[in-house]
């Protein structure tokens, strides 16, 4: 599932969101909110990464 091509950028873009929540949004909530979705981006390139292995051709 993680190997379709959406993935190689959602992840970058889920982050991005996260920190630009944490750093713009002045409130606790935002803050709590920026590190919960910047966390769930950096979950979700490791299982792309992790999906893809080291397998040559998934790299074509």
């Amino acid at each position: 599932m993680f190997i379709r091509p959406i993935f190689e950028t959602l992840g970058i873009a889920i982050v991005a969101l996260g920190i630009m929540l944490m750093a713009l949004a002045y409130s606790p909530f935002a803050l709590l909110a920026g590190i919960v979705v910047m966390v769930a981006g950096l979950l979700l390139i490791y299982r792309h990464y992790i999906e893809m292995g080291t397998d040559a051709s998934a790299l074509d």
